[in-house]
Parts: structure tokens; sequence; C-alpha cells
């Protein structure tokens, strides 16, 4: 198991847990790269889905959390490109 210094295409950076060969290692970093961070997947997916939890002003910090748990480190601030949910946004989509 190793830490490895992470930087994912939304711009943010971190440290994601990462178990095997140096070479399977490099290759999941490679892979993770051109995907967004999980703190912001896990935004626009409470977002699509209605979830309660993307109303909350404090969705980014649960978001990072909850990466902490999966042994994700996010090194940055709350995303700018994910905007705070409105009454008009949410209207929207119902």
């Amino acid at each position: 198991m190793a830490w490895t210094a992470m930087e994912w295409s939304c711009g943010h950076t971190g440290s994601k847990k990462l178990y095997g060969a140096r070479s399977d290692r490099q290759a999941t970093v490679a892979w993770e790269a051109g995907r967004c961070c999980f703190g912001c997947w896990l935004l626009k997916e409470w977002d699509s889905t209605g979830d309660p939890r993307a109303l909350r002003a404090d969705r980014w910090n649960l978001a990072e959390k909850i990466a902490g748990g999966k042994g994700i480190l996010l090194h940055a601030p709350a995303p700018q490109q994910v905007p705070a949910p409105s009454d008009e946004n949410m209207s929207l989509g119902g």
C-alpha cells in the first residue's frame, strides 16, 4: 500500500491509497487523471438524484469526509465549478 499523489481532470489534487505493483499503481494514476475527483463526482450524483445532501451548505466538506473514508484525501478548496443548488435549479428537475 502506498499513498500516491493524484491530479484529477476537475483540477483538484490529492492522495489516494493504492495497492499492488508499482506499474499497477501508475496505471491507476493515469486512469484517474482522466476523471473528476471523488468529491466532485459525489456532488454531481447528489444533484442529479435529488439527494438532500446536495442542499447542505457544507456538502463539499461532507464529500471530503466520505472520500477520506474510501482512502482518498482531497487537498483542494471547495470546487468553484459546482454551483450551489438554488430553488430555481431544483424546480427545473421536477
